[in-house]
């Protein structure tokens, strides 16, 4: 099997592809290259991610070869990324366990591992349904606003260690307080435990990625094979990154509805609260993150202890 691909092209799959390479060696930490229905993709998978990345390039698959194998992932990327940018064409070629790659004047040879010990997901991604698309841009606004309630006491409250998204709204809690952000997007449902947040919001602000909307969809096995849930985020261009969502249903404090028990509502202007409470830490004991708020009448009195003795508002 051989592969024939400008340096370009593999970087920008392997960049992506890389986000999901596992880190404890064995297969999970080769990318598994495979030539499927004419098209050739990259794969790559983590105990909770994994992602497919369609290369343009040739390919050519001797009858009777497995259109697949693996190198990897680390060795790949750095030899890659010290290849001369002149140089115009990359070949990978497998043979008995070895893949033997060349650009130019450069040589290399690399281990292959047999590719039947990788696991796939296609019949999973096959039956996954579309919850909407979503802008790139506004999407990743809303994870990174939300990612800072996520609790990350897995071992005292596992189930708020997960962003979720319900309807039109994105929402997490570490208990001491609960983030909501709204979203212009209907049925949207998905569960991003706090490990993966970064992995989703470096695919979602890569550079091939922000440029068109984003497909969200949504996946369960069934429950004689364990009945896990997956959320896929995908690109039109058939790339997409996959994310096993966490066994525990998240809080009732980030259900749909909730905030309808809330006893009051709080309006404020954002640049005048961040202003507020620039000046009020200046005079604050260092490290002190506690502000108080009081209600009265149309005005809403912000306070801090003060280093030198009482309260500043």
């Amino acid at each position: 099997m051989e592969i024939k691909v400008a340096p370009d092209y593999l970087l920008s799959a392997l960049r992506i592809a890389n986000l999901c390479v596992g880190n404890k060696g064995g297969i999970s930490s080769h990318f598994l290259f495979r030539v499927k229905e004419g098209s050739t993709e990259i794969l790559s998978k983590s105990t909770r991610t994994f992602s497919v990345c369609p290369v343009i390039c040739t390919s050519e698959v001797e009858e009777g070869e497995d259109p697949r194998f693996t190198v990897e992932a680390w060795r790949l990327i750095k030899w890659v990324n010290t290849i001369n940018s002149g140089n115009k064409v990359i070949t990978l070629s497998h043979n008995d366990g070895e893949v033997t790659a060349k650009c130019g004047r450069s040589k290399v040879k690399f281990r292959s591992l047999d590719p039947n010990g990788f696991r796939g997901w296609d019949s999973l991604y096959q039956q996954a349904e579309d919850c909407c698309e979503v802008d790139p841009p506004v999407f990743s606004r809303a994870i990174a606003a939300g990612r800072i309630m996520v609790s990350q006491e897995d071992t005292l409250k596992p189930e708020n260690c997960q962003l979720v998204a319900w309807g039109e709204s994105l929402a997490a809690t570490d208990q001491k307080g609960v983030v909501n952000v709204g979203l212009p997007y209907e049925g949207l449902n998905l569960r991003v435990p706090f490990k993966d947040i970064s992995t989703i919001q470096k695919f979602i602000e890569d550079r091939d990625t922000v440029e068109n909307p984003l497909l969200v969809k949504e996946a369960k096995r069934a429950k004689e094979d364990g009945g896990s849930e997956f959320d896929f985020f995908v690109r039109p261009d058939g790339t997409y990154i996959g994310v096993a969502r966490l066994a525990l249903l998240p809080a009732k404090v980030l259900t749909p509805g909730n905030d309808q028990k809330c006893h009051a509502y709080i309006n404020l202007h954002s640049e005048e609260f961040q202003t507020g409470l620039s000046v009020l830490t200046a005079s604050a004991p260092k490290g002190h993150h506690t502000a108080h708020f009081s209600i009265k009448g149309e005005s809403i009195p912000l306070s801090l202890p003060s280093a030198a003795g009482g309260k500043d508002s």
